[in-house]
């Protein structure tokens, strides 16, 4: 709260030090009045609140080794966290210090390694980030530029989902598979680099966790499969298509044999 940005801005930095070296250190006394500092910057300048978002996915990083191992990371500070992140993400100078991408990476933090009474907010969270798909095919694509906005949101997007899945239980996710299924053809049939690797990532997922159930989607995710196997200018496509086909090698080994 000092009214010098370079102080505020440093002190977020070492807070996030803290969290990485020295998260033994941290007392529970400290947390909830660490936790509400950290959200009032992510409202600061950009690049304070992206040092916000790197303490916080510090703190994520750690969670079991902060505040003598106690289960801080409660329903309530967990819900304030992701709204508040998912809100940064949306911040009209969100290109800024590279702030968009930092509070993603750090929503995907929190997702990995949340606590099971948090897992409502997992869940509701994956909506939220379904509707932000669906917003993405709407942008306006005119330039280069704009493809690369949209490939480039559409990635992030599709990373959040992807480890929605990945982290949800098989009976929480195939409720929502069909939506799921439906915007990750809709992202690799847009051809973006980036959120391909993404996508074809999210399905390998989500065919572990529904299974003999992915058998639906084959007639319209294979011919996008093969697309991805042959695209050797883009290798990093090339590489998640590959661990796709792995992943619905283990799902549904007798469809595919």
């Amino acid at each position: 709260q000092d009214a010098n940005v370079v102080v505020r801005d440093t002190t977020a930095w070492t807070i996030s030090r803290v969290a990485e070296l020295h998260p033994d250190a941290i007392p529970p006394q400290m947390i909830n009045d660490i936790f509400q500092k950290l959200l009032l910057a992510l409202q600061d300048e950009p690049k304070v609140a992206e040092k916000a978002c790197t303490a916080i996915h510090r703190f994520g990083e750690s969670r079991d080794s902060i505040a003598e191992g106690t289960e801080w990371m409660t329903p309530e500070l967990f819900g304030a966290l992701m709204e508040k992140l998912l809100g940064t993400t949306e911040r009209a100078d969100w290109i800024e210090n590279n702030l968009r991408t930092t509070a993603y990476e750090t929503i995907n933090v929190l997702i990995d390694d949340h606590p099971e009474a948090c897992r409502p907010i997992v869940i509701q969270c994956s909506q939220m980030i379904c509707q932000r798909l669906e917003q993405s095919f709407q942008m306006q694509v005119v330039s280069n530029d704009d493809k690369d906005e949209q490939d480039n949101l559409q990635a992030l997007l599709m990373g959040s989902l992807h480890m929605i899945i990945r982290r949800c239980e098989a009976e929480e996710i195939k409720p929502m598979a069909d939506t799921f299924m439906a915007y990750i053809l809709r992202v690799l049939q847009a051809r973006g680099s980036t959120a391909s690797e993404e996508a074809f990532m999210a399905a390998g997922a989500l065919s572990e966790k529904v299974e003999a159930g992915f058998d639906r989607y084959l007639d319209h995710f294979i011919p996008l499969l093969y697309s991805g196997l042959e695209n050797s200018a883009e290798y990093q496509v090339l590489a998640s298509a590959v661990g796709a086909t792995g992943d619905l090698c283990r799902a549904i080994p007798d469809r595919l044999a």
